[in-house]
């Protein structure tokens, strides 16, 4: 029907057919991750439960105007639309929501040096003292996590190690510690004999198999009474 008055009528046809398909679009409500890491909207865990078959696309807004540039990985808090379209144009869409949490406090002390056979224990709590309470923790030795540490209590090997915690939010973080066993040092020390004073810091004088080792001279086999004038 035209304008008031103008009289003249036409009359438009059009075909409706009906998909025999069954459509079914499925989003999860929520999806959470932890902020150090990224979050896949195109996952299949998101849309399980959907019909077969289906074209997905990712917006941040229901007017379907905004794509999200990178739906494998979203970085931020919010709630973005999924469109799910089968092959015969049915479509759909619903929100889901996006949910970043604060990855666990993780504080790690390099444990102080030992002397073999005395060993290492990583698992003290003095060596993650100021951490998050309710931590999960596992050790391993590689960053990556994948070789397991068979023996945070009791390593007697120099290196570093890994500390891996799981927070309450199921988000992750792993830290070095660095792991200090050292053996005695093996002393070799040849007598003097001189007119007038000796030097005992001479080079020659006193050495040993390793070469971070510290030396002090003394009096008594207590070491309670040191020489005063080492070079005298």
């Amino acid at each position: 029907s035209p304008y008031p008055g103008l009289g003249c009528l036409d009359t438009l046809n059009t075909t409706i057919q009906l998909s025999p398909d069954v459509f079914n679009l499925q989003v999860v409500n929520t999806i959470t991750g932890c902020s150090s890491d990224k979050v896949d909207l195109t996952a299949a865990s998101v849309t399980a439960g959907s019909s077969s078959g289906l074209t997905y696309s990712y917006f941040t807004d229901l007017s379907q105007i905004n794509y999200v540039p990178t739906p494998k990985q979203v970085t931020s808090t919010g709630v973005y639309y999924i469109k799910g379209q089968n092959l015969v144009g049915c479509n759909d869409i619903k929100p889901i929501k996006v949910v970043f949490k604060a990855p666990p406090n993780l504080v790690v002390q390099d444990p102080l040096p030992v002397c073999f056979p005395k060993q290492v224990d990583i698992t003290a709590a003095s060596v993650t003292a100021g951490s998050d309470a309710g931590l999960i923790y596992s050790y391993w030795m590689d960053a990556a996590a994948t070789v397991t540490l068979p023996n945070p209590k009791t390593i007697s090997v120099s290196g570093t190690y890994y500390i891996k915690v799981t927070g309450i939010f199921g988000c992750t973080l792993i830290s070095p510690v660095n792991v200090k066993v050292s053996t005695t040092p093996v002393l070799t020390v040849k007598d003097q004999a001189a007119c007038g004073f000796v030097d005992l810091t001479a080079q020659g004088v006193v050495s040993s198999n390793q070469n971070d080792v510290t030396i002090s001279y003394w009096q008594d086999n207590a070491t309670t009474i040191n020489v005063a004038t080492p070079g005298n």
